[in-house]
């Protein structure tokens, strides 16, 4: 079986109220995680270049994402075509939102699951920037472990992640 390891970023990905981001995501990876090269061409068609997982912080996506959350980005999507979770920039904040597109108008709708915070409608796609689509998330179990086993939102996929450190070792597969 092969494995892809793929950059983690703690870029600020908000799922808060935005982080001003500082470095662009060429910046140093904080980590890596781990993802069969089989599944993920099985979820897009993107180059692993243009694949990366970035760290939530915030509760604005909660009960979908909570902070620590990893989210697995396709960045070769950059535009919002069919509703669901982007990572978005406005101006110099990077936040994770839930966006849909109007059939007729084509304006966005960006929101928040949390219902503290709010959504915003009839926005003009030209006013932001599509960083990516959200294509798999990843909970933390044992977020104060450096080697930490995540387990993905099982709407999402019923797979499992290894979440590596930064010098790329991780532990080796369990046989059933």
């Amino acid at each position: 079986i092969d494995y892809l390891a793929l950059p983690v970023y703690d870029i600020g990905a908000a799922a808060g109220a935005g982080t001003f981001v500082l470095e662009s995501a060429d910046g140093d990876a904080v980590s890596y995680s781990v993802f069969r090269q089989s599944w993920l061409r099985g979820v897009t068609s993107a180059s692993p270049d243009r694949l990366a997982v970035l760290r939530i912080s915030g509760d604005s996506m909660w009960p979908t994402l909570h902070h620590g959350d990893s989210v697995l980005v396709d960045m070769t999507v950059t535009a919002v075509g069919r509703d669901g979770i982007y990572v978005i920039r406005l101006g110099d904040e990077v936040q994770c939102k839930r966006c849909s597109r109007h059939p007729v108008s084509g304006s966005l709708t960006i929101a928040s699951d949390n219902a503290a915070y709010p959504t915003y409608q009839d926005v003009r796609p030209a006013g932001l920037s599509v960083l990516g689509r959200v294509i798999w998330t990843g909970r933390t179990q044992t977020p104060s472990c450096p080697r930490e086993v995540a387990i993905p939102h099982t709407s999402i996929a019923g797979r499992r992640m290894v979440q590596v450190d930064a010098r790329g070792t991780f532990p080796a597969p369990k046989r059933a």
